[in-house]
């Protein structure tokens, strides 16, 4: 293989409270690096952008009813982890100011309203929807994923511990150590203090190996039809 096959970054991304927690590795193998963005946008456009990121965010949305990839994804998960997997917002509900008033677009469209987990996400969709009809190209670069998908199925069995508890971090830490020995711990004492978590950091590693899974083209693809919009919907892992 030429070394202009491998050349490039895989990124993968979590949002968190600072805006956006960012791991990429090279293509051709190496250490992989963290970086808290205040603006996805400065990582996904221009020069030495990643040439595959997974985002942990909804990408396409319904105009009415549910994601297939979402209810796809809870029944993988199961009863367990299931709930991990926030309903995503239809499109209508982006044009709201508040968790009321989106609610109210949806149980008047659909019958369902809107959780405050997926509004806090609001901005964050809002402002990648907007990047994606500004830059439509990037679509082929920029692909949802889910960190529990995907440690469940790096595991290759239900994890048996929540994230947050203690357990469920050494179970997914040991999921990342496997693949990058010693990384996690060099990117988290390189990051700034303060506005993300350790678990932020797990679900960007979660998501940079489903970048590498999605670039080999073996990763798991739940759902991908598309919306109004032409954004497809799906989930990777």
């Amino acid at each position: 293989m030429s070394s202009q096959a491998v050349s490039g970054d895989l990124a993968g991304v979590d949002g968190c409270r600072a805006g956006w927690l960012v791991v990429r590795a090279p293509l051709a193998g190496g250490e992989p690096r963290a970086d808290l963005l205040a603006d996805v946008a400065n990582l996904l456009l221009g020069r030495g952008a990643p040439v595959l990121t997974a985002i942990d965010m909804p990408i396409g949305l319904p105009d009415a009813g549910a994601r297939a990839c979402d209810r796809q994804a809870r029944r993988l998960l199961g009863p367990g982890r299931g709930s991990s997997v926030f309903p995503a917002p239809i499109r209508p509900m982006l044009q709201a100011v508040s968790q009321a008033e989106a609610s109210a677009i949806g149980r008047r469209i659909d019958g369902r309203g809107l959780t405050i987990q997926a509004w806090n996400l609001m901005p964050r969709i809002q402002m990648l929807d907007g990047l994606l009809a500004r830059e439509p190209a990037l679509a082929t670069r920029l692909r949802e994923a889910h960190p529990e998908l995907i440690f469940q199925l790096w595991a290759g069995r239900p994890l048996a511990w929540a994230k947050r508890r203690p357990e469920g971090r050494a179970e997914r830490l040991a999921l990342v150590q496997s693949r990058w020995p010693g990384a996690w711990a060099r990117c988290r004492a390189a990051l700034p203090r303060g506005g993300w978590a350790d678990d932020d950091l797990l679900d960007a590693f979660a998501c940079l190996h489903a970048a590498g899974r999605l670039h080999c083209g073996v990763a798991t693809v739940l759902g991908g039809e598309k919306d109004g919009c032409g954004r497809v919907m799906e989930i990777c892992a």
